[in-house]
């Protein structure tokens, strides 16, 4: 906590630091201090609360390729859960520093065979694809067995709100694409049909804030789901 405060500290100081340097170096530096802000304070916590989630859904002794697996991990602290399961990667860039093995995509075509994998998994992917529909078929292309997708839910205008300053403050920091495109619970059951999948477990209540922050920004934003595919080769 106390790092936080002085990560705050640092941001409302900013402008008193760069103004020399112009507006641009200013909005660097802020985002700079955003991003480790963010890191100290939320990042640890969703990353431990994330991977027990996601890990409980993964099928026995499974393979898995992490759509947008970033540095790998996310993937990491999910095989120190799960023992039994390896995980690959794809990302659209690749981390100068990977703790999994990533290969680059292009974002829509994922580059590995149909059924090369046991389950795919989609964390916080879908609502920064710019063909989200076209990915996931992908993922049921390339998955035997199911896909675990952790993403948001947005039944009103505050619930957008809330995720897009969520998004903003989390990733506008690293260089993330932001699209900002959340669906309703109607549009997320309409792809899972579109696409051949079908929920077999759920959690809604992850834990990923503390309080009282997760009275905005918890609720039931966010879910994660293993989803079975229909007619699956397991």
């Amino acid at each position: 906590m106390l790092a936080g405060v002085t990560l705050l500290l640092d941001l409302i100081t900013m402008r008193k630091k760069v103004t020399r340097k112009g507006s641009d170096s200013l909005e660097q530096s802020a985002l700079s201090a955003m991003a480790r802000l963010h890191s100290g304070l939320v990042m640890k916590r969703r990353a431990r609360a994330l991977s027990s989630h996601i890990a409980s859904m993964l099928p026995k002794s499974s393979r898995v390729l992490d759509i947008g697996a970033g540095n790998g991990k996310l993937a990491r602290a999910i095989m120190g859960l799960r023992p039994d399961v390896r995980i690959d990667g794809v990302d659209t860039m690749l981390w100068p520093e990977r703790l999994i093995d990533v290969r680059e995509f292009d974002g829509t075509k994922i580059p590995h065979g149909d059924g090369a994998y046991d389950a795919c998994l989609l964390s916080d992917v879908l609502h920064h694809a710019k063909a989200p529909i076209t990915l996931l078929c992908e993922a049921v292309r390339v998955a035997r067995m199911g896909i675990v997708i952790k993403d948001h839910v947005a039944e009103s205008r505050w619930d957008i709100a809330a995720l897009r300053f969520m998004d903003w403050f989390g990733n506008r920091g690293h260089g993330v694409t932001l699209v900002y495109d959340y669906w309703d619970w109607q549009t997320w059951n309409n792809a899972f049909n579109q696409t051949g999948l079908k929920i077999d477990r759920m959690e809604r209540k992850l834990g990923l804030y503390p309080f009282p922050v997760s009275l905005l920004f918890d609720r039931k934003l966010h879910f994660v789901a293993y989803l079975e595919i229909r007619g699956s080769r397991a």
